[in-house]
């Protein structure tokens, strides 16, 4: 399916990187600092109850030149009036704080049906998924990450990582200064995909 993105084409050594945001805040400016310092940006997955949370960080991550994917919760089992009319209202809390049009969504734990699907079609939407999983969510140390996905690393790859991670700050770092070493380049995925 055209409107579903686990990876994307591309001719050069370029990569995306998603965050998800999840739980609290704490390691938001930490993440923007590394983000900075290597000059790269990142990909956010954000819900609206999230962004109703932490305005302030959802404006400074736009605002720094990183991409907004709008993080659906698991809504799977809705018809497709209740999924259009809870999308678009995920999306209009972000577009209407950031001044934006996002087209990227993403359904927690990859839990996409028919009329998630069919919505995607039908508003141009890209759901996107992720095919580097790096499992930050389990605790695992920053270089035990790198090793799990090092060997499996491929232009055009999206690789999943989440804001409240353990040791997130250091396999951010470490992920970032791995694949700069191998002349990778990290992309925003709208400038990809449409």
């Amino acid at each position: 399916q055209d409107n579903i993105i686990d990876r994307f084409n591309t001719k050069n050594k370029e990569v995306a990187i998603t965050i998800n945001c999840l739980g609290d805040n704490e390691n938001i400016e930490e993440i923007l600092n590394i983000l900075k310092k290597y000059g790269v940006r990142a990909n956010f997955g954000i819900s609206g109850e999230w962004v109703k949370q932490y305005t302030e960080e959802t404006k400074k991550i736009y605002e720094n030149g990183n991409g907004i994917i709008v993080l659906l919760e698991d809504i799977s089992s809705l018809d497709y009036n209740q999924t259009e009319k809870t999308v678009e209202e995920e999306l209009n809390k972000i577009n209407k704080l950031l001044n934006t049009e996002i087209k990227l969504i993403r359904c927690s734990y990859g839990n996409y049906n028919d009329n998630i699907t069919k919505l995607a079609i039908n508003r141009d939407y890209k759901i996107v998924g992720w095919n580097i999983d790096t499992l930050d969510y389990q605790g695992l140390e920053a270089n035990v990450i790198w090793d799990n996905i090092k060997n499996t690393i491929m232009k055009g790859d999206i690789i999943s990582m989440n804001s409240n991670a353990e040791n997130i700050v250091d396999e951010l770092e470490l992920v970032i200064n791995s694949l700069k070493g191998r002349e990778y380049e990290l992309v925003c995925l709208e400038d990809r995909i449409y």
